[in-house]
């Protein structure tokens, strides 16, 4: 998100759109022992819509493990994104 918000914000300016964009992100993510086969089912069966590719692609990226989640955190932080 830090390198793709100024990106968006500046396309917004330039389209001439009023005020700010509202950046919204969000991080798939499951801890404890089971965290890869929880990851795997919810995102799997919630993604299976779009194709296995997708829902591979999915799980593939999210976190499951605690410094992957600090450091989202903080690189949205750093982004001036908020709730």
């Amino acid at each position: 998100m830090q390198d793709f918000a100024p990106q968006i914000r500046k396309a917004w300016e330039a389209a001439g759109r009023a005020g700010a964009p509202r950046l919204v992100a969000s991080v798939m993510y499951a801890l404890g022992s089971d965290a890869e086969a929880a990851i795997s089912d919810a995102i799997g069966s919630y993604y299976a819509f779009a194709g296995d590719e997708y829902a591979q692609y999915g799980i593939s990226i999210a976190y499951t493990e605690p410094e992957q989640i600090t450091a989202a955190i903080t690189a949205s932080t750093r982004s001036a994104v908020t709730n």
